[in-house]
């Protein structure tokens, strides 16, 4: 599961999950000034099991 950078749990300088405690996989794009990281959870982002059960209920 993509983490799409915008989570409030994302630590991107640590590359963790602050919800979970996880270590994100990360792949970096581009160079310096106009580059991007993606950070990747290993299981499921507990923030999109969430979304996921909400929108089951709704």
């Amino acid at each position: 599961m993509y983490c799409d950078g915008q989570c409030k749990n994302l630590d991107g300088k640590k590359h963790k999950c602050n919800l979970t405690g996880e270590k994100l996989s990360y792949m970096r794009y581009g160079g310096r000034k106009t580059g991007f990281i993606v950070h990747d959870h290993n299981g499921v982002c507990a923030q999109d099991e969430n979304k996921k059960e909400d929108s089951n209920n709704g």
